[in-house]
């Protein structure tokens, strides 16, 4: 199902790119962060959405998933992606 299929029937006034305009703001963090016994924290995480965003996620019959699970890992942290 496409989402313009989607929207019709749960909030026929929005077109998908309105939908993608207002869910850009969530974004998806690779937070890391040393422990002190050598080990470090990975923690992927999405930010929270506005009140807005889960109206809209709401009509549309969705939601965020839950936050992934931390990792401890031993050694160097990886680099972190370059944008």
């Amino acid at each position: 199902m496409t989402l313009a299929q989607r929207l019709k029937p749960h909030a026929a006034g929005l077109t998908p790119r309105v939908v993608f305009e207002q869910l850009k703001a969530i974004q998806m963090l690779d937070v890391r962060v040393p422990t002190t016994d050598g080990r470090w924290l990975h923690m992927a995480r999405y930010t929270q959405a506005r009140q807005d965003q889960r109206v809209l996620l709401a009509q549309l019959g969705m939601q965020l998933p839950m936050q992934p699970p931390r990792r401890l890992s031993f050694g160097k942290v990886p680099h972190p992606l370059v944008w």
